[in-house]
């Protein structure tokens, strides 16, 4: 598949956040629905996506179990469409929120900071050589 020079970052989730690199500029945003997350995988087609991966807790409530139906559709999505997928888990993060609070503007979603930082880690990942942590 050749390039499209789009990279994402997806925060799972009934509303899931959304982080892409264009070119050299970053763009996150909040979605109402997973359907929407689709869609975008598929018309942008990006290089490669970033997820993060379902972490459970001791209580399962509709908001988990569609944050985990959520992980699974844009594994469907990148499968179908040949894009390549990197599964990331929660606290990997961690290290880049500091990162991706400084590109974005006031007022956004835990959920974008979260997407971006996603995407930072695996842009750093890559550029040293890393595929796994």
């Amino acid at each position: 598949m050749a390039s499209t020079g789009v990279l994402m970052g997806v925060d799972p989730g009934p509303r899931p956040g959304l982080a892409l690199k264009i070119a050299t500029s970053y763009h996150t945003m909040w979605l109402q629905t997973p359907d929407e997350l689709y869609k975008l995988i598929h018309d942008h087609r990006p290089d490669w996506v970033a997820l993060e991966l379902f972490a459970r807790s001791n209580r399962i409530d509709r908001n988990m179990i569609e944050t985990m139906q959520c992980v699974g559709g844009v594994q469907g999505v990148c499968a179908a469409n040949s894009i390549i997928l990197y599964s990331q888990r929660p606290q990997e993060r961690r290290s880049f929120i500091r990162d991706a609070q400084q590109h974005l503007v006031p007022g956004h979603a835990p959920h974008e900071r979260d997407a971006l930082a996603h995407l930072l880690l695996r842009e750093h990942m890559l550029k040293h050589g890393r595929l796994n942590l």
